[in-house]
């Protein structure tokens, strides 16, 4: 059979086949050196829809904190049982969201972009933005208005920085 090798930044790698027989490619440790500030080096951002995401995400984590207090109001039932659990998954999927978003865009896209004037700045900058996570997690965790509050404040602390003004 034909060898067929893969190549990696206009550098030879590895055969993946070799005498008919499949072989896993061995690739150069050089031939990964990335320099770029995300996964996909774009440098497309849009910061004001990403910030919106988030604030319709927490929209809607209130809205089915509220759908659920209002179900576990009415009492056990099939229907109602089955509309609460709907709710609750739609609550974690939306708080993960905002975890993912927080860690996959701003932090490891936003921040290498931006210029901090300072040590301090930047690490109130990541502080900021690690409470942001830390209040989704807690919107997992409850139901109540006062884990939305918060999960709404964070989000408006992060809004306010100047790096995304």
């Amino acid at each position: 059979m034909a060898s067929i090798t893969a190549s990696v930044l206009g550098r030879a790698t590895a055969s993946l086949r070799v005498g008919g027989a499949r072989r896993a490619p061995t690739l150069k440790r050089s031939a990964f050196k990335v320099v770029a500030h995300c996964q996909v080096p774009c440098g497309i951002f849009d910061d004001k829809r990403q910030l919106s995401k988030l604030k319709e995400d927490s929209s809607t984590i209130r809205k089915a904190c509220t759908e659920m207090a209002d179900l576990a109001a009415k009492g056990p039932g099939l229907e109602t049982n089955n509309t609460f659990t709907r709710w609750v998954m739609y609550k974690e999927k939306h708080a993960d969201s905002i975890i993912d978003d927080v860690g996959y865009y701003f932090m490891s896209q936003r921040f290498p972009k931006w210029e901090f004037g300072s040590n301090e700045e930047y690490l109130s900058a990541l502080e900021v933005h690690h409470k942001l996570m830390i209040a989704a997690m807690k919107a997992k965790q409850g139901t109540g208005a006062g884990t939305c509050d918060a999960l709404d404040s964070a989000i408006e602390a992060v809004t306010s920085l100047p790096m995304y003004k």
